[in-house]
């Protein structure tokens, strides 16, 4: 068995520093030439077998790594460079691309209008090709000669049918062919790992190219394995799973056989998560813990709090987890992750399944199917096997509807109109009330429009058969995942930046209509030059105590109906393509990127300043504690929220000292989940210490800080990042 203490220094730049054997392959430069004779002169070879027979090249020929000092050894050379991020592969690059080139000669129209959108800070409609997850009860049941077989009897059995036209008949060649080939990358492995010694690794990868994973070591093995041969095009394995239900088997069999101990179990997962932080991967990699077991009990066991317990004890901010919590979630594993969060190891969002479920009936999904869900990429269910979800479809601008209205329709970056113009001087609030309404329907068919164009090429742009052989449907239809494989093909919308929409609502709607303290037509004016020359308006209506998050009746109703006919028009809505829609409130890292194309807004917000983040409050604005905080964001019927809502709680240290401290905000965490909320994540953290940190941050390297959907040390972060948390920070001080 491999020591950790003994091997971190080994593993912990390993990808930053690898050792490719030159004798394996090729450089990536040399297998880079020979990849894109693939694309640049294809020789009549369709997008399928482009991706199959180029795959085939990579892992037959590229240049690998066996590290002797780790059980998870394996590594590949594709040209990746690793900063803070590991930057694109040179396959990923190709595929990217390709992505731009075909959108924008087969939609051209559209394409143009969406980079306006995307400019504008309205809207970005994408197919997401990049948030995917495989079935991985399968992978675990079959492993890659079980897959390889399962597409070789379909095949077989299509043929045997009639039913093996031309397209089905390419689609299993290319996936029989990616997984011929991904044996002869094992076989490889297995020799290499013999020449460099490190005999456990080469057994167990052995061991996979024979059979299903038997231990619980296979398994740890298989699941990064499968990740890195899936993510060598532009795709991101977005989840590992349920941990806790994948290997629960494998752990209670290895320890009934004397095979492993509880500290062997806990080495494994000190290499295990060492191996994923050390891959930096865009975004950080989730794994998930919770839910129900097979029996409709909790899956939480000694494993989850073993788990839990190392990734403590090594101090990491990837992976990130991804918590599953329920009516039978131990009280005792709660806790640990409140501790954990309390000690800033807080790259945890905890999902509260009745919300899930309930959202998931909202389109029509039974708690049967549903309780199968998993989080994927930052904090949003799906349910691998069974939809394809596409959970990042577009992100949906709330506060650009004001600019529009305010402006009558006109962006005022670009001075140009998008979809409508509207009255620029309607006489009533509750008229000014309605045309936001309208900007926002329009960019919801401005985005599923757009969507539903690009899907139509989807196949043509992103065919990936390695994905589709995981996932039973796609085998059996003879399909790829791309070419409406899955019988069910859901999307997914996000709805963001409330608060600051609600904010600007609410000052338009005292200022202008009750007050008159400014004409509708004089405050586009003044928003169209960045406030100058209305400062003394400005502060009153950043000083006013009238936001959102406060819980305030008035602000939480506007909210509320906002979220009510963004759900009337989404949620549901079929997507031309074999599913409906999904709708999300969350923002990731858009409230900056959309916040660059938005002009200065009613709440006092300069142009091109961050807007409101996920389920949060303005930055400052959260002036009456917690508790009217919670209120606010659960007077929002969350469950419209299939695709995730994280509500962002942001605590200074002294709130949550000792034992008390730790009951009291998993008590309040509980209570939200009781009453409806979907997701919580925290950050716990003074503004002093952030200040401390910005300004010697030699002293804080380890100061992590939960950035919308994945952590980053602070460190790190850009001064403008930095500023933002700082700000946030000082106001809930």
């Amino acid at each position: 068995m491999f020591c950790y203490s003994r091997s971190e220094a080994y593993v912990a730049h390993e990808y930053e520093h690898p050792h490719f054997s030159p004798e394996s392959g090729l450089s990536a430069e040399e297998l880079e030439k020979k990849v894109r004779t693939f694309f640049d002169a294809p020789a009549g070879l369709s997008p399928v077998m482009q991706r199959a027979q180029s795959f085939a090249v990579i892992m037959r020929e590229a240049r690998i790594e066996v590290n002797p000092h780790t059980p998870f050894a394996d590594k590949i050379d594709l040209g990746i460079r690793y900063g803070t991020w590991a930057g694109p592969s040179f396959y990923e690059r190709i595929y990217v691309q390709r992505y731009e080139r075909i959108f924008s000669e087969r939609i051209p129209q559209e394409w143009k209008q969406r980079e306006f959108a995307r400019r504008a800070g309205i809207s970005i409609p994408d197919t997401d090709f990049w948030h995917t997850c495989p079935d991985w009860g399968a992978v675990m049941e079959l492993g890659i000669p079980g897959l390889r077989e399962r597409l070789v009897a379909a095949r077989a059995q299509k043929a045997a049918s009639g039913e093996l036209d031309g397209e089905r008949a390419e689609f299993y060649d290319a996936a029989i062919l990616c997984y011929d080939a991904i044996l002869d990358y094992m076989a490889r492995l297995h020799a290499e790992a013999c020449r460099v010694g490190n005999a456990e690794f080469a057994q167990c990868i052995r061991a996979l190219s024979e059979h299903a994973p038997r231990t619980l070591y296979q398994a740890m093995e298989l699941s990064l394995f499968y990740m890195s041969v899936e993510e060598i095009g532009r795709e991101r394995c977005r989840s590992l799973g349920d941990l806790d239900v994948l290997y629960a088997p494998f752990y209670r069999a290895d320890l009934e056989s004397g095979r492993l101990k509880k500290e062997d179990v806990r080495e494994l997962f000190r290499f295990f998560f060492a191996k994923i932080h050390a891959g930096k991967r865009y975004a950080d990699q989730p794994v998930c813990f919770g839910g129900y077991d097979e029996h409709g009990e909790t899956a939480v066991s000694d494993l989850t709090l073993l788990a839990l317990e190392t990734y403590r004890e090594l101090r990491i901010s990837n992976p990130k987890l991804h918590i599953r919590w329920n009516e039978k979630f131990p009280d005792a594993a709660l806790h640990l992750l409140v501790e954990m969060m309390r000690e800033g190891n807080n790259s945890i969002v905890i999902l509260n399944d009745e919300a899930v479920m309930r959202a998931y009936e909202k389109i029509g999904i039974p708690r049967q199917i549903s309780v199968r869900y998993l989080p994927l990429g930052c904090y949003e269910p799906a349910i691998p096997g069974y939809e394809d979800a596409r959970i990042c479809g577009s992100w949906i601008n709330l506060a650009k509807g004001v600019e529009l209205a305010v402006h009558g329709g006109l962006d005022s970056g670009s001075g140009e109109y998008f979809m409508l113009r509207t009255d620029p001087a309607p006489a009533t609030f509750e008229q000014f009330y309605a045309i936001y309404l309208e900007h926002l329907k329009s960019f919801v068919d401005f985005t599923m429009d757009n969507i539903l164009k690009q899907v139509r090429y989807s196949y043509e742009v992103n065919p990936h058969p390695v994905y589709s052989a995981t996932l039973q449907d796609c085998v059996e239809n003879g399909r790829d995942v791309f070419n409406n494989g899955m019988n069910v093909r859901n999307s997914s919308i996000k709805v963001f930046a409330v608060a600051s929409a609600v904010d600007s609502l609410l000052a338009i709607k005292h200022y202008v209509y009750e007050e008159g303290a400014i004409t509708l037509p004089a405050l586009s004016a003044l928003l169209r030059d960045d406030w100058r020359g209305g400062e003394d308006l400005r502060m009153r209506i950043v000083k006013d105590a009238r936001k959102w998050g406060n819980g305030l009746p008035e602000a939480d109703l506007l909210a509320r109906d906002i979220y009510r006919h963004m759900e009337e028009w989404i949620v549901g809505a079929p997507n031309g393509y074999g599913g409906v829609y999904r709708m999300g409130a969350d923002s990731v890292n858009f409230s900056e990127v959309y916040g660059r194309g938005t002009g200065a807004t009613p709440d006092g917000r300069r142009a091109g300043q961050p807007l409101s983040t996920n389920l949060r409050p303005v930055n400052g604005m959260e002036r009456s504690g917690l508790t009217a905080f919670l209120r606010s964001a659960l007077a929002i019927d969350q469950s419209a929220f299939a695709d995730g809502a994280p509500l962002d709680i942001m605590l200074h240290p002294s709130a949550v000292e000792g034992e008390k401290g730790v009951r009291t905000l998993a008590a309040v965490i509980k209570k939200y989940f009781e009453e409806g909320g979907v997701s919580v994540q925290c950050n716990i953290v003074g503004a002093e210490t952030l200040l401390a940190a910005q300004r010697s941050p030699e002293l804080y390297p380890d100061l992590q800080i939960r950035v919308c959907g994945w952590n980053e040390y602070f460190v790190n972060m850009s001064k403008s990042v930095q500023q933002d948390f700082i700000d946030r920070a000082r106001g809930i001080a």
